[in-house]
């Protein structure tokens, strides 16, 4: 079993690796020496505080907050790895926009530097010495380890630049196949797309270059359209396939247009559309399941009635989802069906010699899915459709009343976002078991579910928060995002070793 020395210095070795990835990696070249830098230095400053006179210091207290530096830091791996791969050009369609991929590595900086200063203060605390500023994990500015914003976004640029330029090349010389050339056309598209004064990507794509697997669909069917695995010039995708009618055509384009302009690390990426007499496809990245799946085996592989999920890693799977969606109301754009159906998942396995320890490592990736219900309004303009969602993580202003509907806000998905905290938290459908005649009634009398007793007092009257009856009463998501990264520099250990001991006082002074 890995002792705390070994996955320190593991941590170590990964940044040694990606310091020389660079003459491997296909694409991203800026980027990944970036990373590489970024991952020594910040190493290098942990060494004098997790070192005494030469001897790495063995807490107790390290144990959550080392392990987690070796998963981010093997999601980084990950990460660069995609990027040698072999087969590039499938690669760099999922991988390559340069909006989504700038808000990745900063949002796995700002993951890193805020579990690099929780060992910090931990070490701090281990000696006797005070904490000082650096008590709290938070959504901290690049800048505190020597990276401007800037860094990434010329890293970025400098590396869709080549892209480009090898692209164009590409497309010079001959006998390349024609999946291979028409790959290649829609990459490059889509860069000077995104460069151009518009911001518009293109986004319809010819329906004889999409073969969709129609023996088995991805999911249950829903009202929206059913999902099923397709290739699209080779490549692996997922395709959601909606009858051909007028209307069905309209809401087709209504969600490629707003997906096209969604590029964000946890929103699903968006590839196409077409048609065809018979029938309207939306073309997405290929996820390996959805959320509610995912829980439903972790229920499976439990035996406390809840998923067999650590909270740490509760509160990474929802901060992924605050991220997403705060990026959203940020652009203007009201989700309105948030839940575990509508989030998909991938699962990367960390590194080791047995399955404990690959689990231990292992990351789940999560993004956002079926925007068909989004409306994209830019100012913080009220909606008035009732009854849109679904009932259970419906807000109650959404219901409404027919003779006097009620206008709702954005905040009508932060209602939604708890109901999700607590879906993830207990593997449960919330309000499961309450006819739909009572379920109405309860909502609007303020009736929520339980959470359970196991999940800390502090964290229990945030989620109230979420949910609470009136709009008002409810956080932002930029909160929600702060407050979540400030929930999980506690759990590794920053203010105490146990999280059952947060309390209100404690976030109040830090958020």
């Amino acid at each position: 079993m890995r002792t705390l020395s070994d996955l320190y210095k593991e941590s170590r070795d990964v940044a040694k690796v990606l310091s020389l990835q660079p003459t491997k990696v296909k694409f991203n070249k800026s980027l990944c020496t970036l990373l590489g830098k970024m991952y020594m230095t910040c190493l290098d400053d942990l060494d004098r505080y997790v070192y005494r006179e030469g001897v790495l210091l063995i807490d107790p207290l390290y144990k959550a907050a080392v392990a987690e530096l070796r998963r981010i830091m093997f999601c980084g791996e990950m990460l660069v790895t995609h990027w040698t791969s072999k087969d590039w050009w499938k690669s760099v369609i999922t991988s390559s926009d340069s909006a989504s991929l700038q808000e990745k590595v900063v949002l796995h900086l700002r993951e890193l530097l805020a579990c690099v200063n929780a060992l910090k203060a931990i070490a701090n605390a281990s000696v006797k010495l005070p904490f000082g500023h650096h008590r709290r994990a938070d959504l901290l500015p690049l800048e505190d380890c020597g990276l401007r914003m800037s860094d990434v976004e010329e890293a970025c640029k400098r590396d869709v630049d080549s892209l480009m330029h090898s692209t164009k090349e590409f497309l010079q010389g001959r006998f390349h196949r024609t999946s291979t050339v028409k790959l290649a056309r829609h990459l490059l598209a889509g860069f000077e797309a995104e460069f151009s004064n518009d911001g518009q990507h293109p986004h319809f794509i010819e329906y004889a270059d999409v073969h969709i697997h129609n023996d088995k669909p991805l999911g249950e069917p829903g009202s929206s359209g059913s999902v099923y695995k397709c290739e699209f010039l080779g490549l692996m995708a997922a395709a959601k396939v909606f009858k051909c009618n007028p209307t069905n055509r309209m809401a087709v384009e209504n969600e490629a247009n707003l997906l096209s302009r969604m590029r964000h690390p946890n929103i699903v990426r968006f590839i196409g559309y077409t048609f065809d007499e018979n029938r309207n496809v939306i073309v997405t990245e290929l996820m390996s399941k959805d959320l509610r799946s995912y829980l439903d085996e972790k229920m499976s592989a439990s035996d406390r009635g809840s998923p067999d999920l650590s909270l740490l890693e509760v509160i990474n799977i929802m901060l992924q989802i605050a991220q997403a969606v705060n990026f959203l109301h940020e652009n203007g754009v009201m989700h309105r069906d948030l839940k575990a159906n509508n989030a998909l998942v991938n699962v990367v396995e960390g590194g080791g010699q047995d399955e404990q320890q690959r689990l231990s490592l292992s990351s789940v990736q999560v993004k956002l899915t079926d925007f068909g219900l989004s409306k994209l309004k830019l100012n913080d303009s009220e909606y008035t459709t009732m009854m849109v969602g679904t009932t259970p993580w419906m807000a109650p202003e959404v219901f409404g009343d027919e003779t006097n509907p009620e206008k709702y806000t954005k905040s009508a998905d932060i209602y939604s976002f708890g109901m999700m905290f607590f879906e993830v938290l207990t593997g449960e459908i919330p309000y499961s078991g309450i006819p739909r005649s009572k379920l109405l009634q309860s909502i609007r009398e303020g009736r929520r579910p339980c959470l359970p007793p196991s999940c800390p007092v502090h964290l229990c009257e945030f989620i109230k928060r979420c949910w609470a009856t009136r709009a008002t009463d409810r956080p932002h998501f930029s909160e929600i995002c702060r407050v979540l990264v400030n929930f999980k520099g506690k759990i590794l250990g920053v203010l105490y070793p146990s999280p059952q001991k947060f309390t209100m006082e404690d976030e109040t002074e830090h958020i």
